[in-house]
């Protein structure tokens, strides 16, 4: 549980995009999903938030590249008092094109693109395209080997 008491404004909001993206990654069909890299007090929130939504975590990196890497379990769910209506970001099958190897994120305003310095919880997937087309379809980036293209 977190002792939302000693909370400041920036770490409430910190939690709430964290929230989201919990929330995004138990609905999706992925295993695990790599949060970025943060500073070790926002990762000890992460851990605590991913015991509420039994989630396993793993502290993955070094120094400044150093992130939560988030599993699922047979007993993940989404807590009943966190389950609420999320966004959904499909653009159906308009195709977009980058540079094979680039990595590409989605951003939970539904913007994408190559990634920024952007706060931690903005993100809500992320992929490397290897064969430079993609789409974007339920809140995930899909390449065309994907069953879902």
């Amino acid at each position: 549980m977190i002792d939302d008491t000693k909370l400041n404004s920036d770490d409430e909001l910190f939690l709430k995009e964290l929230e989201t993206v919990f929330i995004r990654f138990v609905d999706s069909g992925k295993e695990q999903f790599n949060l970025e890299p943060m500073n070790s007090y926002k990762r000890r929130l992460a851990h605590k938030l991913a015991s509420q939504f039994e989630l396993e975590t793993e502290s993955i990196g070094e120094d400044k590249e150093r992130a939560v890497l988030l599993k699922k379990t047979p007993q993940t769910k989404i807590p009943t008092s966190r389950k609420v209506k999320l966004p959904r970001i499909d653009t159906g099958h308009e195709t977009y094109y980058a540079k094979p190897g680039v990595q590409i994120v989605l951003r939970s305003d539904g913007s994408f693109g190559v990634p920024w310095k952007e706060k931690d919880g903005h993100l809500i997937d992320k992929r490397v395209i290897h064969d430079g087309v993609f789409r974007i379809r339920s809140n995930q980036i899909v390449c065309q080997d994907d069953s879902n293209w």
